[in-house]
């Protein structure tokens, strides 16, 4: 078993132990999980939310620049350097992700 395993498999121990039933205590457990990834997903959500809003700023760099790519390149990088956030939105989605499907594949471990 991994190292994650192994201590959501006392977890989840635990949580049967109070509850009596491994069907609710896996539900509990899968709460609490989700709860200590929150943080990630909240900072997801608001990454996400922050290059939403430079979509329209983007777009009419595309329309302005369509005929010089090169200009338009230009043009994008400098959008994109001043949002110092924009650079950790790919990070922190692929983070969280990989986070959090890491660590409910190890689920099937402890059961």
């Amino acid at each position: 078993m991994g190292f994650i395993a192994v201590p959501l498999g006392y977890l989840l121990t635990f949580i049967y132990n109070l509850v009596g039933n491994y069907g609710i205590s896996l539900i509990i457990l899968t709460v609490l999980v989700k709860l200590l990834l929150y943080p990630l997903y909240f900072k997801q959500i608001k990454s996400t939310a922050s290059m939403s809003s430079l979509q329209p700023k983007m777009k009419a760099i595309q329309e302005k620049y369509k005929n010089d790519k090169e200009k338009m390149n230009e043009e994008m990088g400098k959008l994109t350097r001043m949002r110092t956030s924009t650079r950790w939105v790919v990070v922190s989605l692929c983070l969280s992700r990989y986070l959090s499907s890491w660590v409910f594949s190890h689920f099937s471990e402890i059961l």
